[in-house]
């Protein structure tokens, strides 16, 4: 059965009962090993995410591709930490309507002037790492493609093609690519939205109420909705950990 990677990518099933509490769709690596684990025959990943954690991103990437067989079909979105995970396919595909994009990692970051270098260089060290997943599928560059991800730059299904992110365009048999203007206008537009779509700020003082057993009404994987700490989750943890990349850390989103 096909598995459809819907949502932000987060690094654990606690960080995904906060995004669902704010209403927003979330998977993680768990999630999508359980699947690739099943022993389905059919092994299609449906792909529409603005992306998410970058290591938890990493797990996704690289269970994909480890597995091996896995058909990628992008039919939404694959944006940020979603476009280095769609790559781990053996055959990535893309619908016309679809869109893909690449840009830098962020994270939040406080400190003199020492905090702020060394956070840099891992934003630095964080590109680097995507960039080989990207150079290992496409061929281009490192500074071609570290100059894309500093643009933000955004890619229709035909572009995708162009620059050898994917392999096939979907029901493209007799459309032709859009010109260069056309481009240039639904990339603005692209980048406008995007900025909207951002997810939730988690802040101290804030509380998940507790909520019943479910599914995740995705993907149909049980899992428990029981908060620990009796209710609660341990908000003095989630601060310690901001800097260790689980709250407030690297994101490609």
């Amino acid at each position: 059965m096909p598995y459809r990677l819907d949502g932000y990518i987060v690094d654990g099933p606690d960080m995904k009962r906060w995004y669902e509490y704010f209403g927003y769709a979330s998977v993680y690596p768990a999630e999508l090993e359980a699947w690739l684990a099943s022993g389905d025959t059919d092994m299609t990943l449906y792909i529409n995410s603005p992306g998410g954690d970058v290591f938890a991103g990493s797990l996704m990437y690289s269970a994909i591709q480890r597995h091996g067989g896995v058909t990628v079909i992008i039919d939404g979105l694959a944006a940020s930490a979603a476009s280095f995970i769609a790559l781990g396919g053996q055959a990535v595909k893309m619908t016309l309507t679809a869109e893909y994009m690449i840009h830098n990692v962020s994270m939040y970051a406080e400190g003199d002037y020492r905090d702020m270098s060394h956070a840099s260089d891992e934003l630095k060290a964080a590109n680097r790492a995507i960039i080989n997943a990207y150079r290992a599928k496409t061929g281009l560059s490192e500074p071609e493609l570290q100059a894309l991800m500093d643009e933000e730059h955004w890619f229709d299904a035909f572009e995708a093609r162009k620059y050898g992110f994917v392999d096939e365009i979907i029901g493209a048999e007799n459309v032709t690519a859009p010109d260069e203007k056309v481009v240039s206008i639904m990339q603005a537009r692209a980048k406008r939205m995007y900025a909207m779509m951002r997810p939730p700020k988690i802040t101290a003082g804030m509380v998940l109420p507790e909520q019943p057993t479910g599914t995740d009404g995705m993907n149909s994987i049980p899992y428990k909705k029981e908060p620990r700490d009796s209710g609660l989750f341990s908000l003095q943890e989630m601060q310690l950990q901001a800097n260790k990349n689980i709250l407030g850390g690297l994101k490609n989103e």
